[in-house]
């Protein structure tokens, strides 16, 4: 199982690799609730016009580690 770190970075290169033109903000807001998911993943360029990303079963995977882990370990020292 991967660490947090780790799934952080996989989330984040997830969704920058997606992006094929300068920007300035990468987000996603996610609902979790275990056995599925609802995800909003965006970016906005400097003109501050905001694109959609894909999220997809990846995303769900990588989420749904994050939550086992953080389930698991409620403080993470």
């Amino acid at each position: 199982m991967n660490n947090v770190d780790n799934i952080y970075e996989n989330i984040a290169e997830y969704l920058v690799q997606q992006i094929t033109a300068d920007w300035k903000e990468c987000k996603v807001e996610v609902e979790f609730f275990g056995d599925a998911a609802e995800f909003d993943a965006t970016y906005t360029n400097f003109e501050d016009k905001s694109f959609d990303l894909e999220s997809g079963y990846y995303l769900f995977k990588e989420f749904q580690s994050l939550s086992t882990i953080m389930s698991d370990n409620p403080v993470i020292k």
